[in-house]
């Protein structure tokens, strides 16, 4: 009768292994699924936000180009000031 006893837990855990097993992949199954439902459609979405933002943002090199104008822009009117500064000095 002992042996039959642990023949027959044996089985049951075998069954219990299995079942445990199951639902574990459907679970991790079922996690996908809802995950990639959740998450697919935001990911989307800020994507899609991501590249607008993008191409409103202006290039670098137009970036680049405005610092060096305003640079020179600023000289030239401090150069323009003195000058007019001495004009109004010499009168």
């Amino acid at each position: 009768m002992m042996m039959v006893d642990k023949e027959l837990l044996e089985a049951i855990r075998e069954v219990v292994r299995d079942e445990v097993a199951q639902a574990e992949a459907r679970i991790a199954k079922n996690t996908v699924v809802l995950m990639d439902a959740e998450f697919s459609q935001r990911f989307n979405l800020l994507a899609e936000g991501i590249q607008d933002i993008q191409e409103m943002l202006v290039p670098r090199s137009r970036v680049d180009d405005l610092e060096e104008e305003v640079k020179f822009l600023k000289a030239l009117y401090r150069q323009m000031n003195e000058e007019l500064q001495k004009l109004k000095k010499a009168n």
